[in-house]
């Protein structure tokens, strides 16, 4: 194996004082020896293509007080606990003993650190000094890591394609999910919620236009009529009065000129109005259109996380007792917003999700299981057992 550390006269002792100070220093988040195990595992499984990630400048003065001198035993540190934690949320004493002790579990850490290692060129900005969740130091969690590499690799492949269908829905879809994790990063969790609706609204949409070339078109026009007024105070112009009054005199006599700016796209979705009756200009009647018409897929989530986002934009929620449930809540709302978003991109762009080796759509999708079995373990008895209440 590759010595990462450098060359003293007496290495083995130096190996050691270097392995007992990562003991001392994250012995209150990890086993200091399963910590130790899987640090090493790491660096002799990637052996001299670590410095394909991590580029270390050079010792200078200058970078010392600038702050440039990476420590990549500490981030790779960082990355294994966050990970293991991530892994252990509502485990109990013994399955962790079991874990720690299993080669299996160990070579499936070290390769998940690994993994993120690979992705830190769009990962590693966020996600390693701040708590994710109140009580945990580390934020290297496998999901929300995941969630970050995508939106920063989105953002790369649209500053190239800007000529894309949607791209206004991509870019936008980016930029609100990469907010939401930089508040879910900084514990504003209850903050997060307005976004996490809009990314709701923003998924539908682009469901339901991608492949229809009119509805696209119309949503585009009539975005770009809201910007006019928004930024610049224009009125409506005469050809959307028009089209306002026609609608509001045939179809729905009760309905507001913005809730058609926002909604009179779905006029050129197919037997729309013969499906939706009441309130068509409306996030509830597209989701109810959209499981009428895609039977293979279940809209539900979006009904009952949509009504949830609104309590929270309408400050009618009281912040969570156990932050974790939130972060659950989160977690599952960009997963299957803006990681479905990523995936109909590469779709179109005919990218094959992979990242120096790493194919991040099917982490994503690895991760976001695990995550929903822990959901599932999700009791007032093991909620107090994480916060030690």
């Amino acid at each position: 194996m590759l010595s990462v550390l450098p060359e003293l006269p007496n290495m083995n002792a130096y190996k050691k004082e270097h392995d007992l100070a990562l003991r001392n220093i994250f012995k209150n988040e990890i086993k200091p020896n399963f910590l130790i195990k899987i640090y090493h595992k790491v660096l002799e499984i990637l052996d001299v293509d670590i410095f394909k990630y991590y580029q270390i400048p050079t010792p200078t003065i200058e970078n010392s007080i600038a702050g440039n001198m990476l420590n990549f035993d500490n981030d790779i540190c960082k990355m294994i606990i966050g990970i293991h934690k991530s892994n252990m949320i509502f485990a109990g004493d013994s399955e962790k003993r079991e874990k720690e002790n299993s080669d299996e579990y160990s070579k499936q850490i070290a390769n998940q650190t690994i993994e993120h290692i690979k992705l830190r060129e769009y990962g590693s900005s966020y996600f390693r000094q701040k708590q994710i969740i109140a009580g945990d130091r580390f934020i290297y969690f496998p999901l929300p890591y995941d969630l970050f590499v995508i939106c920063m690799k989105m953002n790369d492949l649209l500053k190239n394609n800007q000529n894309i269908p949607c791209f206004s829905i991509f870019a936008k879809t980016s930029n609100m999910a990469m907010s939401a994790l930089s508040l879910l990063e900084d514990n504003f969790l209850d903050n997060a919620y307005p976004l996490c609706r809009g990314l709701i609204e923003l998924y539908l949409t682009l469901f339901a236009v991608l492949e229809n070339k009119n509805a696209l078109k119309k949503y585009i026009d009539f975005s770009k009529i809201e910007a006019e007024i928004s930024r610049h105070g224009k009125d409506y112009p005469k050809e959307f009065y028009d089209l306002y009054y026609n609608i509001k005199e045939t179809k729905d006599k009760n309905l507001q000129i913005h809730q058609y700016l926002h909604f009179g796209w779905v006029d050129e979705l197919k037997n729309y109005h013969k499906i939706v009756k009441e309130n068509p200009y409306t996030i509830s009647s597209l989701i109810y259109y959209l499981e009428k018409t895609n039977s293979d897929m279940d809209f539900k989530f979006f009904t009952d996380y949509y009504k949830i986002c609104n309590s929270y934009v309408h400050a009618n929620t009281l912040t969570y007792q156990y932050p974790l449930s939130a972060y659950f809540e989160i977690i599952t709302m960009l997963s299957l917003t803006l990681g479905r978003s990523f995936e109909d991109l590469c779709g179109l762009l005919k990218f094959d999700g992979i990242i120096n080796g790493v194919n991040i759509l099917e982490k994503s999708i690895f991760d976001y299981k695990v995550v929903l079995l822990q959901h599932d373990k999700i009791t007032p008895e093991n909620l107090n057992k994480y916060y030690n209440i």
